[in-house]
């Protein structure tokens, strides 16, 4: 027995891809998604269920959507770590690029405060992909170092109009490089105090007892 998608999800991709033609003039008002859901062909009781809460519904899906074009159509090759992690994001701006004026609507408070649900959300999907292994302290400070990254190179790309994105590039191949030579230094400290902290260890031993 073939399963199918639910209608709702047949509908808010439907809506999202009419909201994604009226943002750029319109915004992501209530007005414009009454707009684009009957360019989709949805009655009102169809569009709040496909999207009940709305911008940020359709917001989340094309976040999504950009997220499987990432993973389903960056070539990594034999890069260094850094490398496919800069080839990932490039190729999520890239699935963007052509909806740039739509995303620069969405910058609204209300629709900005879960941007980094969904950043974290980008972030994690890159270092599964990357196989990555960790499982301790190292699994919440990767993604979230780059969610920060994310967030910081998406505020570029809003602005960037080089059609094929190398200030976008050009800025995240500095902000990786940046927290590679970061971690590098904190291995080497880290290297450095171990002795320092056995030292300390047994000399509060000695004065304070076991």
């Amino acid at each position: 027995m073939s399963q199918t998608n639910p209608p709702s999800q047949e509908w808010r991709a439907r809506l999202l891809a009419a909201a994604l033609d009226e943002a750029p003039d319109a915004g992501w008002t209530q007005i414009s998604l009454q707009r684009a859901a009957a360019t989709a062909g949805l009655d009102k009781g169809q569009a709040e269920w496909a999207a009940p809460r709305g911008a940020a519904d359709l917001l989340d899906l094309f976040e999504d959507m950009a997220d499987q074009a990432m993973l389903d159509n960056a070539g990594l090759g034999s890069n260094s770590l850094r490398g496919r992690v800069r080839t990932l994001i490039m190729a999520r701006f890239a699935y963007m690029q052509r909806h740039r004026e739509a995303l620069r609507r969405a910058a609204s408070p209300s629709l900005a405060a879960e941007a980094p649900r969904r950043l974290w959300r980008t972030a994690d999907r890159i270092w599964r992909r990357l196989n990555d292994p960790s499982t301790d302290g190292n699994f919440y400070s990767k993604r979230t170092i780059l969610t920060g990254v994310l967030g910081a190179s998406m505020l570029v790309f809003l602005n960037d109009d080089t059609a094929d994105l190398t200030e976008t590039e050009a800025f995240v191949a500095r902000r990786l490089d940046d927290v590679m030579a970061f971690e590098k230094a904190k291995a080497a400290v880290g290297k450095a105090l171990a002795p320092a902290e056995g030292l300390l260890d047994a000399l509060a031993k000695l004065r304070y007892g076991r």
